[in-house]
């Protein structure tokens, strides 16, 4: 069996703590591209009207 020693506890906290850190940065990257993103369903109908008008005059 291993043992843990207070160095493995330590690092294996480093470790998570670290980890915990990057998921929360990763998270806030993730919203903010989710704000800043287009909406595209709307950009296609805006788009798709556009070209009616167009053709139509």
């Amino acid at each position: 069996m291993l043992e843990r020693t207070d160095r493995a506890e330590k690092d294996a906290r480093r470790l998570r703590e670290s980890h915990d850190q990057d998921i929360a940065d990763l998270r806030v990257a993730v919203e903010d591209l989710k704000r800043g993103r287009r909406p595209l369903p709307s950009i296609a109908a805006l788009t798709g009207v556009a070209a009616l008008v167009l053709t139509l005059h």
